[in-house]
C-alpha cells in the first residue's frame, strides 16, 4: 500500500490532476481516495452518515464501495447512506476526476462524514481508530488483528528506595520486577504519609490483605478498595498480600 498526501497544489482544483498522476506512475490494483462531504443548508445537528462512490459502471467497484461504506456504519453508527440501492452506500460517478482519470478502471472515493453535521463530526472523533480499522479490513477482504503491546508500570526508585528505609520492603530487588497498574500511586500515598509514630507500641497487627486494603482505604491511602481486594483475591503479584500487611501495620493507626 502507498499512501499519498497532495499539501502544496495551487488552486485546490489541481489537486485532483496531480494525485492522478502520482497514482498513474505506479503499478497498483486499487485506487483508494479518502474525503469527507458536505450538503448544502449550513450546519445541522443531523447525522447525514456516510457514502463510497464509484465508476459507473464497475460492478466490481460498487460492491467494494458497498463493504466498505457498511463497515464504516457499522464500526461507527454513521447512517448508511442509498440505502434504497441496489448496493446500499454507493454512489456510481462518471463526472469525477479521480475516479475516470486514472490509468486504471479500479477506484473509489470515500465520504467518510458530512462535516455540516454535528452528529456526524461526533460519531467520526469517537470512532476514529475504528473507522480506520473498518476501511482497511474492508479493502482487504479479512479480518486483521492488531496485537496490543505489553503494558508496564513500575515502580519508581524513589519509591523502593523510601519504602526499605521505612521498614515496609525488604525485597526491592523483586518489586522492581513487578507491574501492576495503580501499584505505584498506592506506594507513593505510603511514602508521602510516613510511619505512624506509634506503629512500634501498637499491640495490633493487620491478620490479612483484605483488612489491610479496608485499613489502607480507611486513612485514604487507597481510594479504590474494590480493585484492591481482586488483586488481593487473585495474589497477583506475588507477595503483594504481604505487602499490603506491611504497609498498614506502619502507617495505619488503631483508633
Amino acid at each position: 500500500m502507498t499512501v499519498f498526501h497532495d499539501d502544496t497544489t495551487r488552486p485546490p482544483r489541481s489537486t485532483v490532476d496531480t494525485i492522478n498522476a502520482f497514482h498513474n506512475r505506479l503499478n497498483r490494483d486499487l485506487d483508494v481516495s479518502v474525503h469527507f462531504n458536505a450538503v448544502a443548508g449550513g450546519t445541522r445537528d443531523a447525522g447525514i452518515g456516510v457514502e463510497t462512490l464509484y465508476r459507473a459502471g464497475n460492478a466490481a467497484m460498487r460492491n467494494l464501495a458497498g463493504r466498505v461504506s457498511q463497515a464504516i456504519s457499522d464500526a461507527s453508527g454513521l447512517i448508511l447512506r442509498h440505502t434504497w440501492r441496489e448496493v446500499a452506500g454507493t454512489v456510481p460517478r462518471s463526472d469525477l476526476g479521480f475516479l475516470t482519470r486514472t490509468n486504471i478502471n479500479n477506484a473509489i472515493l470515500l465520504e467518510v462524514c458530512f462535516v455540516n453535521s454535528r452528529t456526524d463530526v461526533q460519531l467520526y472523533q469517537q470512532h476514529f481508530d475504528a473507522i480506520c480499522h473498518s476501511i482497511a479490513e474492508a479493502l482487504i477482504g479479512r479480518r486483521i488483528v492488531v496485537e496490543q503491546p505489553e503494558q508496564h508500570w513500575p515502580i519508581s526508585e524513589v519509591n523502593l528506595q523510601a519504602l526499605q528505609r521505612m521498614g515496609i520492603m525488604n525485597s526491592p530487588d523483586y518489586w522492581r520486577t513487578v507491574s501492576l497498574q495503580w501499584l505505584n500511586e498506592l506506594l507513593t500515598n505510603v511514602v508521602k504519609r510516613g510511619v505512624c509514630p506509634k506503629a512500634k507500641e501498637q499491640s495490633w497487627s493487620v491478620p490479612d490483605g483484605e483488612i489491610a486494603v479496608k485499613e489502607l482505604a480507611r486513612i485514604g491511602i487507597i481510594g479504590s478498595p474494590d480493585y484492591w481486594f481482586d488483586v488481593v483475591a487473585r495474589e497477583e503479584p506475588r507477595f503483594i498480600n504481604a505487602l499490603l500487611i506491611n504497609i498498614a501495620n506502619k502507617v495505619c493507626q488503631r483508633t
